[in-house]
């Protein structure tokens, strides 16, 4: 809507977000570095964590994507609370043995014959575990049967597990000690400080070919920052919603005044960051 109002070639603050441009600080780029470490080497297992809108997902489709490695066969699985045996299961279905069962067995023999195949083919099989600290524990524990799985002394399949801070706390627990011996790298997406919030947004207008219409008050950025905690998700729910504001207001240039009534809009909505709407419920 606000695309060809203010003559922007994209939404510059779209939920599905554009891969090829995503915005990268220290923490970021040093995550990118660990799976791509993780992709190129093909072993071990690569844990990412983040709080829900950091961009977790968003940086591992982006390597994936990105590489010009036309041997890799990536498999990304959003998981929910599978048993072990489910998890095989279903990994041993997406590789094609459709008349697999929920059986450990049978989906290991299965899953084994798949990789050995795209192995000979001269593919690296990759498995990405997408919000995997919903997985129970029985299903982690037999993440270790595939993190197993060698010929030749070659690992068959390389693993990324992708989710929230309590993954990684989980993985320390002393009954994990197996998987936790597999991990090769494990990095974590810090939320934007204040002057990234402002390059973020930015690099995300300039993408969309915006010419300072509307223009942007220097404490605009500086009040995204403190509103949305420096977490993507949140940062592009508050500036579309800014946008859309300053549409209906018919305004060329955004200033606190009118970050502060889409807040407010916000907050009575229940659509900010949690610490943020008790912080307002205190005030008030």
């Amino acid at each position: 809507m606000y695309k060809e109002y203010y003559g922007l070639s994209a939404d510059p603050f779209r939920i599905s977000v554009d891969h090829s441009n995503l915005y990268s600080n220290a923490s970021s780029a040093k995550a990118r570095s660990y799976l791509q470490y993780g992709l190129h080497n093909a072993e071990g297992v690569v844990l990412l964590t983040g709080i829900p809108g950091s961009g977790k997902t968003s940086l591992m489709n982006s390597i994936i994507g990105a590489s010009t490695d036309s041997s890799v066969s990536a498999t990304i699985i959003e998981c929910t609370d599978y048993t072990g045996a489910q998890l095989l299961g279903y990994y041993a279905r997406i590789l094609g043995s459709e008349d697999v069962k929920s059986d450990i067995t049978e989906s290991m023999l299965s899953i084994t014959e798949s990789l050995k195949r795209l192995r000979d083919q001269g593919k690296k099989a990759i498995l990405v575990l997408d919000e995997a600290q919903q997985l129970t524990e029985d299903a982690l524990h037999k993440l270790t049967l595939l993190a197993n799985l060698h010929v030749g002394g070659e690992q068959l399949i390389q693993m990324f597990l992708i989710g929230q801070p309590s993954l990684r706390s989980t993985l320390l627990e002393p009954h994990f000690e197996q998987l936790h011996q597999r991990l090769v790298a494990t990095c974590h997406l810090d939320e934007l400080n204040a002057e990234e919030t402002k390059e973020y947004i930015l690099q995300n207008l300039k993408s969309a070919d915006w010419n300072n219409n509307p223009a942007i008050a220097s404490n605009v950025y500086t009040a995204v920052h403190r509103s949305s905690l420096g977490n993507r998700r949140w940062i592009n729910l508050i500036c579309s919603r800014l946008m859309l504001h300053a549409i209906a207001n018919d305004r060329q240039e955004l200033e606190l005044p009118d970050l502060c009534e889409v807040l407010r809009d916000l907050i009575t909505e229940g659509l900010l960051p949690q610490e943020i709407r008790q912080s307002n419920l205190k005030a008030a």
